[in-house]
């Protein structure tokens, strides 16, 4: 080859080699681009797109990522999302980032190299349950129970308070909140309605009794309370002995503590005379005998019983609502007509004995033979369902059911824990953590 033809071979090799560049390049598929006209991201259509399920974790919005939890893995997915963003609730409206909350279960479309997100819509395979309250997750932390229904909870399960992720403990029973659910398992609790604490001031005369806040808090009164309660505005009402005093337009405010003074519906005192024949008979008001036939105490009812050898025992329910109140009784000897157990029953009802009145119920809780401690934080006041059992590390007895545990120290926020006691032959430990101080940088969610 004359070196003429060779330098004519080069120069058409050169030629091919500028058409095919000119193009977009020779042999090459086009890679068409999708270019966001807010932020001008190009993105391939080549790229692969996966879909997930899972839950929101964290949204970070100064860095435009948002961390999902895979509901079938547990694996954490950090992804970043833009205008964009195709988002939707389970029908398909159309839904903004603001709309999107920690805990919801959405199904996640992402590219898989860039790590960007192209949709997001609510799950329809997603259950949500809301405005559930009385929530209590197990011992072990494998099921839920509320209202009856029971639940498995999955091993991924967070839960969350507004963007914050709590402990499971901290969701209180008095807590309204929304279950999200997927194959049937608890996946994540959302806390729509938190909770905060009243203690009681001056409640001396209703110790004993029981007080009721709302219709959702039964606690008995005892001389150092303090109750978790569910956010909002509540008629509180005590009852002691068939006495019942109101307060009106309680304010429990979410994460705060909220004294009520009910000095001024003491329960008042007055004194039961009874004029009894014979003179030498017994007078017993509530099984207790007395010395006299006579009994001062608070106001409320009282069973009076008058036993006398030869006479048949007399019972009476009667109400003291009065500074003084004088009944005459008379005992019929015993060749009259009695009971099986000799006893004589008056059944007369005048306007003392009219007004009725209805003790709360106290629901017994089962005692085992085990304990329950409280080993940290030390050095704060615990509370079991509202009543003190002492300062922290503390020990007290363990009996079955759903409690809540309150932590308190003056100068630091309140922070309260929900447990489930089993008879299960064992004595439980709980570590629970620091309590936060009350600082200016201190912030109180209201």
């Amino acid at each position: 080859m004359t070196d003429k033809t060779q330098k004519y071979k080069w120069n058409i090799i050169a030629l091919v080699v500028f058409v095919c560049l000119a193009v977009g390049g020779c042999g090459q598929k086009e890679n068409n681009v999708r270019v966001y006209e807010d932020e001008q991201i190009a993105v391939s259509v080549e790229h692969e797109e996966l879909t997930v399920t899972a839950f929101i974790d964290k949204i970070d919005a100064e860095t435009g990522v948002i961390d999902f939890v895979d509901c079938m893995t547990g694996v954490t997915y950090s992804l970043g999302y833009h205008g964009g963003v195709d988002i939707t609730n389970s029908h398909g409206n159309a839904m903004n980032i603001e709309q999107l909350q920690c805990g919801e279960i959405m199904d996640v479309t992402y590219y898989s190299d860039t790590k960007k997100l192209t949709k997001l819509q609510q799950s329809s395979k997603a259950v949500r349950r809301t405005g559930v309250t009385k929530l209590a997750i197990s011992a072990d932390g494998t099921n839920a129970v509320y209202k009856g229904t029971k639940c498995s909870v999955s091993e991924y399960a967070r839960a969350y308070d507004g963007d914050k992720e709590i402990d499971m403990l901290e969701v209180n029973t008095e807590d309204e909140v929304t279950l999200n659910l997927y194959g049937d398992k608890l996946m994540s609790i959302m806390v729509t309605k938190g909770h905060g604490y009243v203690r009681l001031k001056n409640q001396d005369t209703y110790v004993g009794g029981m007080v009721e806040i709302g219709h959702g808090v039964i606690v008995p009164v005892t001389p150092d309370m303090l109750v978790a309660v569910g956010e909002g505005t509540y008629t509180l009402t005590l009852s002691r002995n068939g006495y019942i005093g109101s307060k009106e337009n309680v304010v429990v405010t979410k994460g705060k503590e909220t004294e009520v003074d009910v000095y001024d519906i003491a329960i008042p005192r007055g004194t039961i005379i009874c004029e009894i024949t014979p003179a030498e008979a017994d007078l017993y008001v509530n099984n207790v005998r007395q010395t006299e036939h006579a009994y001062s105490g608070y106001y409320g009812s009282y069973m009076i019983k008058v036993m006398a050898s030869g006479y048949n025992t007399y019972v009476r329910r009667v109400t003291l609502e009065d500074t003084v109140k004088t009944y005459k009784i008379e005992l019929a000897q015993k060749s009259e007509s009695t009971t099986e157990d000799g006893t004589t029953e008056d059944n007369t009802t005048d306007s003392d004995t009219a007004t009725s009145t209805t003790e709360v119920p106290i629901t017994e809780k089962v005692a085992t033979n085990n304990t329950i401690t409280i080993s940290s934080p030390e050095g704060v006041g615990v509370y079991v369902d509202g009543e003190y059992v002492g300062m922290s590390p503390v020990t007290f007895g363990k009996t079955v059911g759903t409690h809540t545990v309150t932590l308190y120290k003056s100068g630091y926020l309140i922070k309260s824990y929900t447990i489930q006691s089993l008879d299960d032959g064992n004595n439980d430990t709980y570590t629970l953590a620091d309590l936060v101080p009350i600082t200016g940088d201190t912030e109180i969610i209201e």
